[in-house]
């Protein structure tokens, strides 16, 4: 509950920080983020003081004392007076008196100035924010209002599963890199948990050398698009005719939406669609290092939110007994043709007809497209490390997961009404007979079409994919086909191994079902082993593997022709041999 409880404060820090600088920038043109080398605002301006390292987390203490702290770097060349300047966050204000800081001088902000005074330039006050772990939103200004740097941090910053849950302060890396925020931000690598008073341990001369991306496209209205980048923008605002919408839409107007200048707003003519995908693609678009926009990453695929109802989303694939290098995760996949935006959306388990341990996903708008995966956990960096095939945009954090015991248990997708969408229940003995250990091993949906609760719909994710798919097609996704392909393919027939082209062959297998074991073999014309290609490997419905043309002895095999002996078993102990030739040529 308090996780829960801090998730919901951060929310409501960032929309009270958007509503503040919203109202004030039209009583106060001064407070748009500008760079002190192109403007002079004051005696100061935009990132010339800046938020250097945040310890929101102090227990267990590691070496630093138990209090959290903010340190604040002059990365001017003007010593400024910080008289009148105030920290903010959601629920609280401290106004700083008077202090002066000199061009690369710190300055500690605290609550307990006796905890920290020997390590150097120290403020202490009582109405110092109180830092929520998993993430908030502090905001620095001047004593007239101006806005000089703001943050808007979350646990996800500290790149470390572990250090993340205490004792550890987060570092920004490079102080001239204005434009990036979690990309520039990590745990300190200091042995005492952080490094109060003096230079970043972490500190690495990374400059932006990137364009922005753009991450997230959501219709917040009708005729309105939010469009979410990974890095701040350039202050000016892309023109109308940089954006072009597919089918094609007028664009009306393009703002910023928030001060961090990471959000961009699109007016549109006339209103979207449901049950429509559109296309967008942005162009002159720059961060505010002066990059352009990365063009494999200027384009997207958006559509009207529409509601969900019971069958269009599905739990897909779980992680319930996780190995020592990854931790739990549910997938859910969208069986339906609409975009479904699953803000507030919930996990839980199910008992008896019951949600209990129930779990927010996000509060924040994510869409789920159509036909799309989503795989949520509590570590996403942990995971995509863990699984190098998932893709990134289809990972995301959640606060917590619902309780999965190793043995058995119950998961639930649960709507922003409260509504149960899908439910499952999983033993690990619908993991395969094969699998000796499943720790690690993921259970996978074959057939979407099928009750989420029809056990035998449900198989051991295979050797192949890593024992999970995390965010895409599970290994054992059976499409259904009227007419099922041939079980097993060599293509090609004849190559040229190592010099030539092609100079492998590649073993196509597909099956009605995932599970199935398999030893595949080759043998020469005289009936001779000569290389083992896959032994007792559990497979799921399809995939390929590869003989590169040589022996068990790492050595080329002679020209002439062979048989590939592909052999599969279930559990029922059902057996199938299927062979196919192969030849091995020269080049001449």
């Amino acid at each position: 509950m308090k996780n829960v409880i801090q998730l919901i404060a951060s929310a409501a820090a960032l929309t009270f920080v958007l509503s503040f600088f919203t109202q004030q920038a039209f009583a106060n043109p001064n407070l748009t983020p500008t760079s002190s080398i192109n403007e002079e605002i004051g005696e100061s301006g935009w990132k010339d003081i800046i938020f250097n390292e945040i310890f929101p987390d102090p227990s267990p203490a590691i070496g630093l004392p138990p209090s959290e702290f903010i340190e604040l770097l002059n990365r001017s060349p003007n010593e400024i007076n910080l008289n009148g300047w105030q920290i903010r966050d959601a629920a609280s204000v401290m106004t700083i008196p008077e202090i002066s800081l000199r061009p690369g001088e710190y300055l500690i902000l605290t609550g307990d100035f006796e905890e920290y005074k020997s390590f150097g330039k120290v403020l202490g006050s009582k109405d110092f924010p109180s830092l929520n772990n998993s993430g908030d939103v502090l905001i620095l200004q001047s004593a007239d209002g101006v806005l000089i740097d703001s943050i808007h941090y979350t646990d996800e910053w500290y790149k470390d599963s572990e250090r993340k849950h205490g004792g550890w302060s987060l570092e920004l890396i490079y102080p001239e890199n204005l434009c990036s925020d979690k990309e520039n931000w990590i745990v300190s690598d200091d042995p005492t948990g952080g490094t109060a008073g003096k230079q970043n341990n972490v500190y690495s001369e990374k400059p932006d050398l990137s364009g922005p991306q753009l991450i997230s496209v959501i219709a917040i209205e009708n005729n309105s698009l939010q469009l979410v980048f990974n890095e701040r923008l350039s202050a000016i605002v892309p023109k109308a005719g940089s954006v072009h919408v597919d089918p094609l839409i007028e664009i009306e107007k393009v703002e910023f939406m928030e001060t961090s200048l990471n959000v961009l707003t699109i007016s549109l003519s006339q209103p979207i669609q449901n049950s429509v995908s559109y296309s967008i693609s942005v162009a002159d678009v720059y961060d505010c290092a002066g990059n352009v926009i990365q063009p494999e990453f200027s384009a997207f695929i958006f559509g009207n939110p529409e509601a969900a109802i019971i069958g269009d989303v599905v739990i897909n694939e779980i992680l319930f007994n996780p190995g020592p290098i990854t931790g739990d995760f549910i997938e859910v996949r969208n069986l339906s043709g609409k975009f479904i935006n699953i803000s507030n959306w919930s996990l839980a388990n199910y008992v008896d007809g019951v949600t209990e341990g129930i779990s927010l996903i996000t509060d924040k708008d994510v869409i789920l497209q159509p036909y799309g995966y989503l795989a949520i956990t509590e570590d996403r960096e942990l995971l995509l490390s863990a699984y190098p095939k998932a893709p990134a945009k289809k990972i995301i954090n959640a606060e917590d997961l619902p309780p999965l015991n190793d043995d058995s248990g119950t998961a639930a997708i649960v709507n922003e009404q409260g509504e149960v969408i899908d439910h499952v229940h999983y033993t690990a003995t619908m993991h395969s007979i094969f699998i000796r250990d499943p720790e690690g091993v993921s259970l996978e949906r074959t057939f979407t079409g099928i009750l989420s609760n029809d056990n035998w719909n449900w198989k051991s994710a295979s050797e192949r994919s890593g024992f999970a798919t995390p965010g895409y097609l599970n290994s054992n996704d059976y499409p259904g086909s009227a007419s099922p392909p041939e079980a097993v393919t060599i293509d090609p027939r004849a190559f040229i191994p190592k010099n030539g082209q092609p100079d492998y062959t590649r073993i196509q297998y597909s099956f009605e079902q995932g599970g199935y074991v398999a030893n595949v073999k080759v043998y020469d014309n005289r009936g001779r082993l000569i290389k083992k290609i896959a032994n007792n490997e559990i497979l799921g419905t399809e995939g390929a593997l590869r003989w590169d043309g040589d022996t068990e002895d790492g050595l080329k095999a002679r020209v002439g022709y062979y048989m590939i002996w592909f052999e599969v078993f279930d559990a029922s102990g059902n057996v199938r041999v299927i062979r196919k030739s192969v030849a091995v040529g020269a080049g001449f």
